[in-house]
């Protein structure tokens, strides 16, 4: 999948770096009930406009993201907006490989990368957060509908059950909303989800 990323980005095609901040992302941080800022962890980065969001907003962001070329766009966004947060380069399914992301994140977005993985993919990604996620951390999540075999592997696509196993009992989907943003792949569905981690005991 890191290929396809790669070759995207080289030819300037961004299809999800769709109409600015998501409203789901801006809810959580500025909305009613908006969330204490804390610690931020934004899986697959990209150019960095949602970390440099949180960061501006308080949070202490950390990127990642498997394309050199967009960890450069996201660091010189950042340096132009004042803020600093950090970006690393890693495989997000293999989070337990980067001991520089450290852990404690109170909030995890994830804005398309959880849908395009495979099943052991999925699992190690779904254990990776829970190592690194704060007690009673929101992770919010972007996925399309599954779309069958006619769909780039890089956007399979999940269904609610594919999202709530590799999570287990450690964490509650507590809500599904559809997507308010531009459509994307002819239309196909897509949902935010959001999910809280259960505190110990």
């Amino acid at each position: 999948m890191s290929l396809v990323y790669q070759l995207m980005y080289l030819v300037g095609l961004r299809p999800w770096e769709r109409g600015g901040i998501p409203a789901e992302l801006a809810e959580l941080v500025e909305g009613p009930g908006a969330l204490a800022a804390g610690k931020a962890l934004d899986i697959g980065c990209g150019t960095g406009a949602p970390a440099v969001y949180l960061a501006a907003h308080g949070w202490d962001v950390t990127g990642i993201d498997v394309v050199e070329r967009a960890l450069r766009a996201a660091r010189a966004r950042a340096a132009a907006a004042g803020v600093s947060p950090r970006f690393l380069r890693g495989d997000v399914s293999r989070l337990a490989e980067l001991p520089a992301v450290g852990g404690g994140f109170g909030l995890l977005f994830d804005a398309g990368c959880f849908h395009g993985l495979d099943g052991p993919q999925r699992a190690s990604f779904a254990k990776a957060i829970a190592q690194v996620a704060a007690p009673d951390a929101v992770l919010l999540m972007f996925a399309l509908a599954p779309g069958g075999g006619a769909r780039p592997a890089a956007w399979r696509g999940a269904s609610d059950e594919e999202i709530r196993a590799p999570f287990g009992a450690e964490w509650d989907l507590v809500e599904k909303r559809p997507d308010r943003g531009p459509s994307v792949l002819r239309g196909a569905a897509r949902h935010w989800y959001r999910l809280r981690r259960r505190p110990p005991g």
